[in-house]
């Protein structure tokens, strides 16, 4: 009786060995030759052993990929052959850049997450690359900044690079359970230079971390128009001059409600109002 018959699937997760990422080409498609259908071209395989793609980046004929598990190998990948792709140099150091940066033809920028050798996340991570040899690529900069993250690494909207006055700017949060004094939520504007990567100033847009959340709130976006940045962020923005660097004015966008009008205190609220 096939009524009585019961049948049992057995599924077995397991980790996938030896496991590696690759970089294809494809030949964008023509209606009349194609049919609407790309065909393949080549493709480089072998990037990355047992390792997750974290961030890319094309330029022209050039490729930068990043990938991580406990070290962050930085790939440049040579496209004059769209054919014959080749990996032209690998770069391993610790962390792993999230977001990349062309700053020209020569310099990368990138935002990602610092780690140690066992790729353990440790911090927030800012870096520059000397990429001007695709076959002979280095790290010139650094900048990090322990049990931290910055939003840009993962949303570009985030990310901000004024090019003549060489300036990052870019929403960063730190959390400190030990010391709380240490805790920081807004934005760090950092000096990118030739061959180092400093701190400027930072605006915090937070006075009290009680940890509470409230849906209506801003993204993390900078706006800069004649030397004058904007930096908006949860429920405020603030005015700044860049050069020389001054507080022009802040605005708190819920300074007309009431703490009956809450049924959650947001971490970042504050009190009071200076207005432009």
């Amino acid at each position: 009786d096939d009524a009585s018959v019961t049948r049992m699937y057995c599924i077995r997760w397991q980790t996938v060995s030896n496991s590696t990422s690759q970089v294809t080409v494809l030949k964008l498609p023509t209606e009349v030759v194609d049919k609407g259908e790309m065909k393949f071209v080549s493709n480089l395989t072998g990037l990355g052993e047992n390792e997750e793609i974290y961030s890319v980046r094309f330029l022209d004929l050039r490729a930068f990929v990043v990938t991580f598990r406990r070290t962050d190998p930085l790939y440049s990948i040579d496209f004059s052959d769209p054919a014959n792709p080749v990996m032209a140099d690998e770069l391993k150091i610790t962390g792993f850049s999230e977001y990349i940066h062309p700053i020209g033809d020569k310099i990368l920028l990138t935002v990602g997450r610092d780690a140690d050798t066992e790729g353990v996340v440790t911090g927030m991570q800012i870096r520059t690359f000397d990429v001007e040899d695709l076959y002979d690529i280095s790290e010139i900069a650094n900048y990090t900044l322990a049990n931290a993250y910055s939003e840009a690494g993962a949303e570009h909207k985030a990310f901000r690079f004024l090019t003549k006055s060489s300036k990052l700017l870019i929403p960063v949060t730190r959390w400190d359970w030990k010391n709380p004094e240490n805790r920081f939520d807004g934005f760090f504007v950092l000096d990118i230079g030739t061959n180092s990567i400093t701190e400027s100033f930072n605006v915090s847009m937070a006075d009290d971390y009680s940890g509470c959340y409230y849906y209506a709130n801003m993204a993390p976006r900078t706006l800069v128009f004649d030397g004058v940045a904007t930096f908006i962020k949860s429920h405020s923005y603030r005015r700044y001059d860049l050069d020389p660097t001054a507080l022009l004015s802040t605005h708190e966008m819920d300074f007309f409600l009431s703490d009956g009008d809450k049924d959650c205190m947001p971490y970042f609220y504050r009190r009071g109002l200076i207005d432009f």
